[in-house]
């Protein structure tokens, strides 16, 4: 859900969208596992990650969405 969210903010529940952080979290904690998950690359592929970008706004930028970027970053799934 919570790529959904990002990608396409109209679909995301509201209870989801109120409480976003700890899934922000568990992703960042999977995404810096050695062996990271094989799905991860499913779930954040480049579209996906495209229109997370594209949904960005100044009002929706928290330290949890920049943290979530920084470590698509460097696991290697977010082109600089």
């Amino acid at each position: 859900e919570m790529s959904v969210s990002l990608a396409m903010p109209c679909s995301a529940s509201d209870t989801f969208v109120n409480h976003h952080k700890p899934s922000v979290y568990a992703i960042v904690a999977m995404l810096r596992l050695k062996n990271k998950p094989a799905w991860l690359r499913t779930v954040f592929d480049e579209s996906c990650i495209f229109s997370m970008i594209q949904n960005l706004t100044l009002a929706n930028i928290s330290s949890e969405i920049v943290i979530f970027f920084r470590e698509l970053l460097q696991a290697q799934l977010l082109n600089s």
